[in-house]
């Protein structure tokens, strides 16, 4: 039996090809961190992202067919290892692995508060997978056309949608946060366009709202091969660096999200 790691690069193998017969010059591979804990934790979070920022400037990439191709897993597994047992707070995967140990404790009933969790931000960091719709290296911001149009193939884009559905369905998540810039970005708009195009069943396309903290965020449920995934609309993590209009303490965020994600399983399937 193959795993979804080895299913990845196979996926990835072919992605890269394409970007080379484009003339693209940059492809960042994304995914499950560490297979093992992706394996045996519940829910299995996946956080959904625009693309990365400016990450080969730091030199972690080797070129195959002309295309310079990291890999956003590695960087993320050694910042986790090397962060063990917590993670450098600066980073924002340190937040998002706060977020899924945390989720991964609920019982039910509670969950760890913000500071318990961060001392286990490494471990839920290796225990989630991370997709860029972009597999191109980008800047901080991207517009809702912009993002469309690469992902869908729409106006000039050249269509990944069915790529990127394709990675969705190796990996396989429980749950997947749409991560935009504000509280309701054009990461979920766009997924439920890719999903929508791929004839992915849901609740006969009601997008539902949830209130937390006087704050409104959308959610979905979805079938992807045959698999159930909740689809949530959150700010990215790095919505809590101080100067952003409107942003959350990482303290809210973590709260806040765990608390979004655990209405939206309870609600609509």
């Amino acid at each position: 039996m193959t795993t979804r790691t080895w299913q990845l690069e196979e996926l990835f193998k072919k992605w890269i090809h394409s970007y080379h017969k484009r003339g693209l010059k940059t492809f960042m591979k994304d995914g499950i961190l560490d297979e093992y804990r992706w394996q045996n934790v519940n829910p299995r979070v996946c956080f959904l992202l625009k693309d990365t920022n400016n990450f080969f400037s730091f030199g972690h990439w080797r070129e195959q067919r002309s295309v310079r191709v990291g890999d956003m897993r590695c960087q993320l597994r050694q910042e986790s290892y090397e962060g063990l047992p917590e993670m450098h707070t600066r980073n924002w995967s340190y937040l998002a692995g706060s977020v899924a140990y945390g989720l991964s404790q609920w019982n039910g009933d509670t969950f760890p508060d913000f500071k318990d969790a961060q001392k286990h931000a490494s471990e839920g960091c290796l225990g989630m997978a991370l997709v860029n719709v972009k597999k191109l290296d980008g800047t901080s911001t991207i517009s809702l056309e912009e993002l469309s149009n690469f992902a869908l193939g729409e106006g000039a884009g050249w269509g990944e949608s069915q790529r990127i559905l394709k990675e969705l369905t190796i990996i396989a998540p429980q749950v997947v946060v749409c991560g935009g810039k504000t509280q309701h970005g054009a990461i979920f708009d766009v997924l439920q366009r890719i999903l929508q195009q791929a004839g992915c069943p849901g609740d006969d396309g009601q997008i539902g709202q949830a209130q937390i903290n006087q704050r409104h965020y959308r959610y979905q449920h979805r079938l992807i091969n045959n698999q159930h995934i909740c689809v949530v609309d959150f700010p990215h993590p790095l919505f809590v660096l101080p100067g952003r209009r409107g942003a959350l303490t990482k303290q809210g965020y973590y709260n806040d999200l765990i608390r979004l994600i655990i209405y939206a399983q309870a609600n609509g399937r």
